[in-house]
């Protein structure tokens, strides 16, 4: 799967990200999706596709949890070591250099 960029952080984008997710996961296995507790993870469409999909499991962090700190470090390091070091002109551009970014260290 490719590094996705929505413009909003609404239901309907995360229902969409999921969706792509959901596709690359062999049937008969489990997939288990740690997030945190932002709204868009439990709007009401998301629970009715999360009930018609039980293999598919949501995992809410804690408010403050420690075990976000990894992910808060790579996007520290993101933003440090590409973003702030690119000339930038563009949603495009940005958007370009995250995927650059994730391909190099992924």
């Amino acid at each position: 799967m490719q590094c996705q960029c929505a413009a909003k952080h609404m239901h309907v984008e995360f229902m969409d990200f999921m969706r792509d997710v959901a596709a690359t996961v062999p049937s008969g296995l489990d997939l288990h999706v740690i997030l945190d507790n932002y709204a868009t993870h439990k709007h009401a469409a998301v629970r009715a596709w999360l009930d018609e999909n039980p293999h598919i499991h949501f995992h809410f962090t804690p408010t403050s949890c420690s075990w976000a700190n990894p992910v808060e470090r790579f996007f520290s390091e993101l933003t440090t070591r590409r973003i702030r070091r690119d000339s930038l002109r563009s949603v495009i551009e940005l958007e370009q250099s995250i995927a650059e970014y994730l391909a190099h260290h992924n």
